[in-house]
């Protein structure tokens, strides 16, 4: 195994406003500098000191119940016995029940925090560090987590349903996966892999419990704990900011009054990534998940008839209070009040709604935690990173959009100059002098000028283009042979990591592929991890 680095900017792959948070700017003002070991650790305390001992100890018996089935590894019951202690916080990380985990960027949030956890340990004896996976249990929209890619191949899983993804029943699935089992061959690794899909899937009863074996077969060696939320004595300890939310709107009002900041301190033209609604919140009805509004003094549900009074609802919030279930935004703060979290890793997307919660956490007396943009990679088996040191291609290279790329190649490897800069050049210098010339003359040639400038530097760029193109079909093997390899590395063109799903590696590697990026990545080093994985596991597969 072998890594090399791109710094996360030069991979055109972010915001603006993501690299100007990774790079500490103006930003800096309202969130402070990019976390680091030293601000996470003494940020800890302040952690620590606003999380009492009563919902740690609700968390902590949800977390046993809900583990009890898994023969938790070693390393997860000791991270268990960890978080009873008054000295330990969390560092957490989320994602949606994607079928088979979904892209590989689910795999990469989870070795970020695992990775990030050990580095705190190893640093601290004061304070424990431990993992938490939340999974995404009440998400609705099944059709983002209903199929993932194989070798270019979409398996999809139809169902109707409109209820939380979590509670969904495994009916239907069977088929979809025998598919996608029938596909992999009868390797070592194929078998291991084949066994783990069938324990997840079919001795489970619900997409919540199958998501969480695979986790746990895939991480338990490492100590990652999986938390379902979706729990009503979870849920109690978050009614309080429920009932405000229902009553006085303060996600609202916290998230439009840090929108605004960043707009008058950073970007006048600064587009939220989430925009709040009036209540923040949910209601769980049969088989679906409705958004609640406020007519008046009535409670209603969007689609649904159910209306309630004041009252009425703060009864059914108190008697019913795993029917409420906050969206993405007051998920946020839900998860601050059930866990002792000092960190949280995430996508682009979810560091930028973050974010915007900074005045909503303050107005709820809630300490906000650092946030940490996972690790992102570009895996490159062996047989593909020989074809690349034929091409002589660099690392930032691997990032431009695939037509940059080729023409970039051409170039390179072409025995004559395609280039017509220095031809532009010449020109510019020319109409330079007639412009003067005009100027001393007659005024009233400036136009034509620059119109002439203007037609003639079109032809030569035209020109350029041409050339290009003959050479490109002159050079057409090469074209094609670097077509094909920059799919594989970028199918469709998109990042590798929001397309391919981890069992393609898997069935090379075997649970190596995942020591090979905890081995790999830096959680704060903000650059982008160029992977090239070694063959030995790939070596014993075949060798069985």
């Amino acid at each position: 195994m072998s890594q090399s680095f791109v710094d996360y900017c030069q991979t055109n792959s972010f915001s603006k406003f993501i690299c100007d948070y990774l790079n500490s700017h103006v930003l800096k003002d309202l969130y402070g500098s990019y976390p680091n070991i030293k601000n996470i650790q003494e940020h800890a305390p302040s952690i620590l000191n606003s999380y009492n001992q009563e919902k740690r100890m609700v968390l902590v018996e949800e977390l046993y119940k809900q583990h009890q089935h898994l023969t938790p590894s070693k390393k997860t019951r000791e991270h268990l016995k960890w978080l009873e202690r008054k000295n330990t916080v969390t560092i957490t990380t989320g994602h949606q029940l994607c079928l088979m985990l979904g892209p590989l960027y689910t795999l990469y949030k989870i070795v970020s925090i695992l990775k990030l956890c050990n580095i705190l340990n190893e640093s601290s004896d004061s304070i424990r560090y431990v993992p938490i996976f939340w999974m995404a249990s009440e998400d609705h929209d099944f059709e983002e987590i209903s199929f993932f890619e194989y070798q270019g191949i979409k398996f999809k899983w139809e169902k109707e349903t409109q209820g939380f993804t979590g509670e969904l029943d495994l009916s239907g699935l069977k088929m979809v996966l025998d598919l996608f089992q029938s596909q992999l061959g009868e390797s070592v690794n194929a078998r291991h892999l084949n066994k783990i899909i069938e324990k997840a899937y079919q001795a489970h009863q619900n997409l919540s419990d199958a998501t969480r074996f695979l986790l746990h077969e895939l991480f338990g060696k490492y100590g990652l704990i999986i938390l379902d939320a979706n729990n009503r004595n979870l849920k109690k300890l978050f009614i309080p900011q429920m009932k405000q939310e229902l009553f006085e709107g303060e996600c609202k009002r916290g998230v439009d009054n840090t929108i605004q900041k960043v707009k008058e301190i950073y970007d006048s033209k600064h587009k939220p990534q989430v925009n709040p609604r009036d209540i923040n919140l949910f209601y769980k009805g049969k088989n679906s998940r409705h958004r609640i509004i406020k007519q008046k003094s009535v409670f209603q549900l969007v689609d649904l008839d159910n209306a309630w009074t004041e009252n009425e609802i703060l009864d059914e919030l108190a008697t019913n209070p795993e029917k409420f279930s906050p969206n993405v935004l007051t998920r946020c703060l839900y998860q601050q009040v059930i866990l002792p979290n000092v960190t949280y890793i995430g996508g682009a997307a979810e560091v930028a709604y973050w974010l915007q919660l900074i005045d909503y956490f303050k107005n709820q007396n809630m300490v906000f935690p650092k946030l940490v943009l996972r690790n992102s990679a570009l895996l490159i088996t062996d047989k593909q990173s020989k074809k690349l040191h034929q091409f002589k291609l660099g690392d930032s290279d691997l990032f431009l959009h695939r037509n940059i790329l080729i023409n970039k190649h051409i170039r390179a490897i072409s025995n004559i100059d395609l280039s017509l800069e220095e031809l532009k050049k010449q020109l510019e210098n020319q109409f330079s002098f007639l412009n003067e010339l005009v100027m001393q003359t007659d005024k009233s040639f400036h136009g034509a000028v620059q119109a002439q400038k203007k037609k003639q530097l079109k032809g030569i760029k035209k020109l350029e283009k041409r050339l290009l193109k003959a050479q490109r079909r002159k050079l057409e093997s090469h074209v094609k042979r670097l077509t094909l390899l920059h799919e594989e590395l970028f199918p469709g063109e998109l990042l590798q990591e929001r397309k391919v799903n981890f069992s393609q590696f898997f069935l090379l590697y075997g649970f190596e592929f995942i020591d090979q990026l905890m081995d790999s990545f830096d959680p704060l080093g903000k650059k982008w991890t160029i992977l090239r994985l070694n063959s030995l596991s790939m070596a014993k597969n075949h060798l069985n």
